[in-house]
């Protein structure tokens, strides 16, 4: 019995639809009900990190004094991540330290912490109020990660085809490009062992006309 070739889907954001996250951004990083998921998003759009690992971020596996992220990724195998936005740094290190600048005693760099409107009519609760969950040895399920980025894919009117694994697909085309279609270096950057599987997104970044990569 053959069985069925697996077509890997390489599709990601237009160059629109990243527009339109990156000002969701900028919108809403301070907005009570999206401002614990903004940080998580910036993180899997500019370190191109699987979901899994972005969201298992340890403060043990981040060195902020050359800004290196240090982890386990898939098949366990030891990656090397450089963090060189600096808007990134700065919501890394406001997940990681204190007013007094002192690391917080937790496992997780992004810990359960997000604000939920409360129940309108219920004793002791004003309309619109907001209560906070905070834990810090817990980190965020995958589950809500996911449910938070499709409703911002939905709030935002985007394809709904989108999903979080759309940012590791841009974080690699993006890659491609800036590298001139490097892909044992992509390949390497996103812990893929196979060059095949990031050959593949090749197609995402050629110009029709003069069958080139070029860069954003």
């Amino acid at each position: 019995r053959i069985l069925p070739k697996v077509v890997l889907d390489t599709t990601t954001f237009t160059k629109k639809e990243s527009t339109s996250i990156y000002k969701f951004i900028e919108t809403m990083e301070s907005d009570l009900g999206w401002s614990w998921f903004i940080p998580i998003l910036r993180t899997l759009l500019i370190t191109g990190g699987r979901i899994d690992e972005v969201v298992n971020m340890k403060v043990d596996d981040l060195d902020m004094d050359d800004w290196k992220w240090k982890f386990a990724g898939k098949g366990l195998k030891t990656r090397t991540m450089p963090i060189q936005d600096e808007i990134l740094q700065g919501e890394l290190k406001k997940m990681m330290l204190d007013e007094d600048g002192l690391l917080i005693n937790k496992k997780y760099v992004f810990h359960k912490s997000f604000y939920r409107k409360s129940p309108s009519g219920l004793r002791g609760y004003k309309k619109g109020q907001y209560s906070h969950y905070l834990d810090y040895d817990k980190p965020y399920s995958l589950s809500g990660v996911r449910k938070k980025f499709k409703k911002m894919i939905r709030y935002l009117k985007l394809n709904d085809k989108l999903s979080v694994h759309s940012c590791r697909r841009y974080y690699i085309t993006k890659l491609l490009k800036q590298t001139g279609g490097d892909v044992p270096l992509v390949a390497q950057a996103v812990g893929h062992s196979q060059w095949d599987v990031v050959r593949l997104y090749c197609k995402n970044v050629i110009d029709e006309n003069t069958s080139l990569i070029t860069a954003y």
